[in-house]
């Protein structure tokens, strides 16, 4: 024993770790970090002066074996809400609406309970896009004996007013025929217009006038941007549509055409009613 302590001290640094590296460690014993860099080092091809000062491998191999090891394990935890955070939620564009629009193809016929000649001889553009929900164009609603026809009690004007492309009509138009509900908002039809403040007012109104069982009519100067912008806002608003469900509806049997200013802002609408309602739950 006090022989080999005096040869210690004489050995080199380096011939110290050579002889570390040959003392053999049963592979029970062995750390896993050093099962680990042995591996790689081998598989790599690691010389044995990189082996024997792993500063940078261990690190660069440790890390890699730690991101394997959490990517192939499952969490410990999870939570109900924990996709619906992480993927973000789809919006619903104008543009996208726009496409709605394109696709979506409205065939031609006549007017249900309506022949067609009496619609040609009154000179009415009207259409029932949803049970008890009319679009039509001025004449319609201008049209007093066309509007006992059909049994209209509820009459929305989107375009009221006596500039271009308004309509003129009123509470007075409408004085010799108690049984009608009126209601206006003068609106252009322009992109810039704010129709938007006007969606659950609205929708207030024709859902009255469904629910106390008469027929509701909402018009504009054609009967295809601002009145149909109107409708699809009830039908998203109040009979939970999304908002392409409410193009395809209408577009089945009217053609409708809500310029890009009113599209984008019942795209706006689409979205707060999805949050709403998502949220809600």
């Amino acid at each position: 024993m006090a022989e080999h302590r005096t040869t210690i001290p004489n050995i080199r640094k380096k011939k110290f770790t050579r002889l570390l590296t040959q003392i053999h460690v049963p592979e029970r014993n062995r750390p896993l970090a050093s099962t680990r860099i042995r591996s790689l080092s081998a598989s790599r091809g690691l010389s044995s002066s990189s082996y024997n000062n792993p500063s940078r491998s261990y690190l660069i191999d440790t890390n890699k074996s730690y991101l394997a090891l959490r990517a192939s394990q499952p969490p410990t935890g999870y939570s109900k809400y924990a996709n619906r955070l992480e993927q973000p939620t789809e919006k619903t564009s104008g543009r996208q609406l726009q496409r709605i629009l394109q696709y979506c193809v409205t065939p031609c016929r006549p007017l249900p309970t309506f022949r067609r000649a009496e619609s040609t001889i009154h000179d009415t553009d009207c259409d029932e896009v949803y049970p008890s929900l009319y679009i039509g164009d001025v004449d319609s609603a201008r049209n007093k004996t066309f509007l006992r026809l059909m049994g209209i009690t509820h009459i929305l004007n989107t375009a009221e007013g006596s500039r271009y492309g308004q309509v003129d009509t009123g509470h007075r138009y409408y004085r010799d025929m108690p049984n009608i509900r009126y209601m206006g908002f003068p609106m252009v039809d322009h992109p810039s217009t704010d129709i938007s403040r006007y969606f659950y007012i609205a929708s207030k109104f024709i859902e009255n006038g469904i629910e106390s069982g008469g027929k509701v009519l909402v018009h504009c100067m054609m009967g295809i941007s601002r009145s149909a912008t109107c409708a699809l806002a009830y039908l998203m608003i109040s009979r939970k549509m999304s908002a392409v469900d409410a193009i395809r509806t209408v577009r089945l049997r009217r053609d409708v055409r809500p310029n890009d200013g009113f599209l984008q802002q019942l795209a706006d609408l689409d979205n707060e009613l999805r949050r709403e309602r998502q949220y809600a739950y």
